[in-house]
């Protein structure tokens, strides 16, 4: 009995590791042509945002394996506070340029 017990406990754990989809952001930044144009969810802590409406909203996210620079939807009404800790799920986007810098980013969609 106490071995299933547990296996239950075991099974359980594995059952929940798995159901994380999130993407690492070093995946995203060192192989961006494999998930450009694909929906994909990363998370982690906000290190910097810009909140200018109706001209640019965007944040910084940074997980335990890189930052990325990330997009807002349009019709949200704020960008995160720093170190506040979010998840965004989004399209990557390559060869942006901004202010003459190539750049790659995650267009916010939900």
């Amino acid at each position: 009995m106490k071995n299933l017990h547990i296996f239950l406990i075991v099974l359980c754990g594995l059952f929940l590791f798995s159901c994380d989809n999130r993407t690492k952001i070093k995946d995203l930044l060192d192989n961006p042509a494999k998930y450009e144009n694909k929906e994909i969810t990363i998370a982690g802590v906000v290190t910097s945002s810009t909140n200018l409406p109706n001209v640019m909203q965007y944040y910084m996210l940074k997980d335990d394996s890189g930052e990325i620079m990330v997009y807002i939807k349009e019709d949200k009404n704020h960008v995160p506070n720093e170190n506040a800790k979010v998840s965004a799920t989004g399209k990557l986007i390559q060869n942006a340029k901004f202010f003459g810098i190539q750049r790659i980013y995650l267009q916010e969609m939900k």
